[in-house]
Parts: structure tokens; sequence; C-alpha cells
């Protein structure tokens, strides 16, 4: 599963270590996804975007009683001054090996282009 979500009117949001702990805190708290653990906290930047990368386990209610475990990558950045894009891969937490790479890739083609 994927998730793309785009805040057009978003300059409050920066993308610095404050805005990651924060948004991890968040995630990790009874509000957020159920029994969310970040193992991956990271500020990436290189010349056209900088982006907050959290990524953790958590699990999911299978609708019959039991719990599905699901690992999210979560990537947020600044396409502009005044907007914020937020990025959710969600996969079965049994897959995570197999689809690391693909989502680091992805996460790695994300690029700034100026008008």
């Amino acid at each position: 599963m994927s998730k793309l979500a785009w805040g057009s009117d978003d300059t409050a949001v920066t993308i610095d270590n404050f805005t990651m702990g924060e948004v991890t805190r968040g995630l990790e708290t009874s509000g957020g996804l159920p029994g969310f653990r970040a193992d991956t906290v990271q500020l990436h930047e290189d010349g056209s975007v900088r982006m907050i990368e959290i990524g953790g386990r958590w699990s999911g209610s299978d609708g019959e009683g039991g719990t599905i475990p699901f690992y999210s990558t979560i990537i947020f950045f600044k396409p502009t001054s005044s907007s914020t894009v937020r990025i959710t891969f969600t996969f079965i937490q049994d897959y995570h090996a197999q689809l690391a790479a693909d989502v680091k890739s992805i996460t790695g083609s994300i690029r700034i282009i100026e008008p």
C-alpha cells in the first residue's frame, strides 16, 4: 500500500531534526499507528531536496480479533516553501527485506525541479 499527501498551504512545517522528532513521537503515541516503533529516523539532504525518513513496525487488525504485522516508511519533503509532501509505503512486515531496496530507490529518485 502507498499513499501520497500534498499540503499546498503548509508554511509552518520545516524539514529539520525538531520536526523529525515531533513526527516520530506522534507516530509512536497512542494516537499514531498502533504499536508503531521507529527503527529508522533520518534526515536526508542532497542538492535538490531535503527529506525526513521514518520507518518502523506496527500491527493492524485483521478484522477477526487478530493482528497483522506491518512495516511503514514515511517520507516528508517540501517541494516549495509553502507546501509539504508526505509519501507512505506500507507492506506486510514479512516483505520488508525484499522491498526495502525498492523503497530506498524510490526515495533516492525524488528531485525538486525548478521551473
